[in-house]
């Protein structure tokens, strides 16, 4: 009784991309955006951290960074609601300047990557 996987099309995936020139002319309204390649034991402090220092950390309404099941270890996702797309768009800079560098502890050879969330908004996140 396992569930069935179905394959997705690059195409289907390309609609969660950001594209920083649509946030800036104000056609993405989108405000949630899902991290990946977040690993180790504090990754979620190393996190928080980073966002603190994009000056990101009261600009949130929803931060969701699950732990493995029976673990509490990150599963290396987190889910964040922004206030505003620009804030999307300011940690989407700082992502691909490289600056997330200084706040992980352990070397890992993936790249932390960003993509907007399938579920969008504070109230959608929260129901699920």
């Amino acid at each position: 009784n396992r569930p069935v996987r179905t394959k997705v099309s690059n195409q289907e995936f390309q609609k969660y991309d950001i594209n920083p020139e649509k946030i800036q002319h104000g056609k993405d309204p989108r405000t949630t955006v899902m991290v990946r390649n977040l690993a180790g034991p504090n990754a979620r402090k190393e996190f928080l951290d980073f966002l603190a220092k994009c000056e990101l950390n009261e600009k949130f309404t929803f931060f969701y960074m699950p732990c493995k099941e029976h673990r509490n270890v990150p599963a290396g996702f987190a889910f964040i609601n922004f206030l505003s797309p620009s804030d999307v768009l300011k940690l989407y800079t700082m992502m691909k300047n490289g600056i997330w560098k200084d706040f992980l502890s352990e070397t890992y050879n993936k790249v932390p990557a960003m993509s907007y969330g399938r579920f969008q908004g504070h109230e959608e996140l929260v129901k699920h």
